[in-house]
């Protein structure tokens, strides 16, 4: 799996405050191109498509700190910008530049298949000239998840709230090795089928939003066991 996948992982909300008139405030996504990337190189991608969506005469430098593991991106000649987080996405949505740059007219978004995880971005807060993130980490799939909505007897609950998960897998792995779960079982691992008639299974294998993890042709591979009498 890259580090940054194509819907997955791939997007950065940002608002732009205009110096003099909100209104002409913009919202903008930024999107990296899908591939393996170095904290170095995904700074120097994240640099150029601020300097691609830039309002006015605005311009943006990143730099990212070895030591610290942090990038920050200072703005010259704007009004001012942040990065929008996860939550704010999730619960508020994005300010509306015609509304005066406040929260509630535009549309949440549930699932903004954002870089959220990778440059653990903090919470939103009012537009400034300097962005720090969080300690960035590439290794931006920390779990994969196995789906089947015909399987799962609804008993349990993921993240995002959806019951058809049978199974969570911890990635420990570097990139390129290959994953294997362990071999404990929990309880939210046993699904109880007694009673029913399976004729065809659909499987998925997700992330922890819900998004297909694309795996560039690598095969994966999993087993059932079906126990006849009491678990207990």
């Amino acid at each position: 799996m890259y580090s940054v996948q194509q819907g997955v992982n791939d997007k950065l909300y940002i608002y732009q405050k205009d110096a003099t008139t909100e209104s002409s405030s913009v919202n903008s996504i930024i999107t990296i191109s899908a591939g393996n990337y170095s904290a170095t190189t995904l700074n120097t991608a994240i640099q150029q498509g601020l300097t691609a969506a830039a309002l006015g005469s605005a311009s943006y430098a990143c730099n990212y700190n070895s030591v610290t593991q942090k990038m920050t991106v200072s703005q010259a000649s704007g009004g001012g910008f942040f990065v929008y987080g996860d939550h704010t996405l999730k619960t508020l949505g994005r300010k509306d530049p015609n509304s005066g740059g406040f929260y509630g007219t535009l549309p949440i978004i549930t699932n903004p298949q954002s870089l959220q995880q990778t440059l653990n971005l903090p919470p939103t807060v009012d537009p400034n000239v300097v962005f720090t993130s969080g300690v960035i980490i590439m290794a931006r799939v920390l779990e994969a998840y196995l789906r089947s909505p015909n399987l799962t007897n609804f008993g349990t609950l993921d993240s995002m709230g959806r019951q058809d998960v049978i199974k969570r897998v911890p990635i420990t792995s570097d990139f390129g090795t290959v994953i294997v779960s362990g071999s404990n079982i929990e309880t939210s691992d046993l699904m109880d089928v007694s009673g029913r008639t399976l004729r065809a299974l659909d499987f998925m294998l997700t992330d922890s939003h819900g998004n297909t993890l694309d795996l560039h042709g690598h095969d994966w591979s999993f087993c059932l066991n079906f126990v006849f009498g009491d678990l207990e």
